[in-house]
């Protein structure tokens, strides 16, 4: 009998070569594998399965059948046996289908001129779909509810199941069901935009800040109490940059005003006003939440044990402190970006707790604001108490054994710091690349250097235009103060002269008087 099956195979393997699209196809007790193999002969495909299949299976036919139709023959028996047939690349892979399987060792097909489709569909059809921009489970989660809750396919007779490995929709239903999935489908299964989120992380220096500004005579800090305004208003937000700008292929419509912004924060960072603590970047996808963490890890005593044997033990945990910054942008239209943002800041305090472990603070912001693509939000009110000692010594003498300390100096200064966020973010163009952005930031680098030594020349102008003009004013003011003191000397003398005429005057009278 097994020499029969052989037999018969070999014959209908060798008069299929050289057949057209159309088929004989009959067989008895043919195991699920031999099926399989056929299958992959007929089609001229690679089928792959981790382990074989039990079972056999019976097919009368009374016509020719398709070479095609051998394929859903084999998804159909496939199916009977828990398993799906999915295309990946050029190979067709067989795997587990999640759920109960029918445990059927033989199953039979008739077709015959009347019913030959009707066996092979049993008004119900496989798709497979490969998702290319959206989970396969995020998809399914989407069917399944659409199903169970608003009962839109209308039918318990639909099945949905996932290729994980594959990212691959595997559906079984009739043909209106699956027009309706296939066009649901394409429309989320849409190539994503995506958004690069540079993060600049800033300690400012209050004090500093303020001398910067009489050093450049510009008065106090407008705007917020890190002062940075002050310096990017100076020159109009950037409205008389320069050089040119139209090279930068981004579409930034306040591209000005962000050069003015970060050669202010160049100019402040050279005058040690502030200190750039980080400038992390990170690429987000369109409506998903990214996160980026600035810190380190410090060990915590906990508690302290005392063994038997009199040995004391102590216990620790780690703890992070450092700035947590969590990001979720959404491009709300063509040129702009809504950005969720949520900041945490968590350090450790000057303080002791009654256990001798430091004490520990946390600061929380949450905010969302809406941005042109590549305008900056900034967020500040992060403020941090730090004190910083500075010794000093005289060289030489200082380093003298026991009397050195009488040539040194130890200042311990409480200083405020506001550690300041400022988030800028770009919309990558779908005809554009990472690299393509990247690229393009490079350059707004090179405009911002050159726009810092503008802004830091302008400032310097001023300055001295400042200086000659309360110069010219002093000295107008000399000429006429030493008018005024001549005008009065002169009136002196003029009441000296006016008070001698009137004496000598009073003198004639009482002497004409006495005669």
């Amino acid at each position: 009998m097994q020499v029969f099956k052989i037999f018969s195979l070999f014959f209908f393997l060798y008069s299929f070569l050289y057949s057209k699209e159309n088929i004989n196809i009959n067989f008895q007790n043919l195991n699920i594998m031999d099926l399989i193999k056929l299958t992959a002969k007929i089609n001229n495909k690679n089928i792959l399965l981790s382990k074989p299949i039990k079972g056999k299976v019976n097919f009368i036919s009374n016509n020719l059948v398709n070479k095609k139709e051998v394929l859903n023959i084999l998804r159909y028996v496939l199916d009977e046996k828990g398993y799906s047939l999915i295309q990946s690349n050029e190979i067709l892979r067989i795997v587990k289908k999640k759920g109960k399987t029918q445990n059927v060792s033989t199953k039979s097909l008739f077709l015959n001129k009347h019913n030959k489709t009707k066996i092979l569909k049993n008004e119900k059809r496989f798709e497979v779909i490969f998702l290319k921009n959206i989970e396969a489970a995020n998809i399914l989660k989407i069917l399944k509810e659409l199903n169970s809750k608003k009962k839109a396919f209308k039918s318990s007779f639909l099945q949905f199941s996932i290729d994980a490995s594959s990212n691959a929709l595997i559906i079984q239903g009739n043909e209106s069901q699956l027009n309706f999935i296939k066009a649901l489908v394409s429309e989320l299964d849409k190539d994503k935009l995506q958004v690069y989120v540079q993060a600049r992380i800033i300690e400012v220096n209050e004090k500093r800040i303020s001398e910067v500004g009489i050093k450049y005579g510009v008065e106090g800090g407008k705007g917020n109490s890190s002062g940075i305004f002050t310096f990017a208003s100076t020159l109009n937000n950037g409205k008389s940059i320069a050089f040119s700008i139209e090279d930068i292929g981004l579409n930034l419509p306040n591209l000005t005003s962000g050069l003015a912004l970060g050669a202010s924060i160049n100019l402040l960072k050279e005058n040690y006003a502030l200190d750039i603590v980080s400038e992390p970047s990170i690429l987000c996808i369109n409506n998903q939440e990214c996160s980026i963490y600035v810190g380190e890890t410090i060990s915590v005593k906990t508690s302290n044990t005392l063994s038997s044997g009199g040995v004391s033990k102590d216990s620790f945990i780690r703890e992070d402190i450092g700035l947590s910054l969590k990001v979720k942008p959404r491009i709300s239209n063509k040129n702009k970006v809504m950005l969720h943002i949520e900041a945490v800041l968590e350090g450790v305090t000057n303080r002791v707790s009654l256990s001798g472990n430091p004490d520990t603070s946390k600061k929380e912001i949450k905010t969302t604001a809406i941005v042109n693509n590549g305008e900056s939000v900034i967020i500040a009110g992060l403020i941090e108490n730090k004190i910083e000692i500075t010794n000093t010594k005289v060289p030489l003498l200082g380093d003298i054994p026991f009397v050195g300390n009488l040539f040194k100096n130890k200042n311990e200064n409480n200083m405020q710091t506001s550690l300041v966020i400022i988030i800028t973010p770009y919309i990558i163009p779908k005809s554009k690349d990472l690299s393509y952005v990247r690229e393009q930031l490079t350059q707004l680098k090179i405009l911002e250097s050159k726009y810092t030594k503008e802004l830091e020349l302008r400032l310097l102008k001023n300055k001295l235009k400042n200086k000659i003009r309360k110069q010219n004013f002093e000295s107008e003011l000399r000429k006429i103060k030493k008018e005024l003191r001549y005008k009065t000397e002169d009136n002196k003398e003029k009441k000296k002269e006016n008070h001698f005429m009137i004496e000598r005057k009073l003198k004639i009278d009482r002497l004409l008087g006495k005669n």
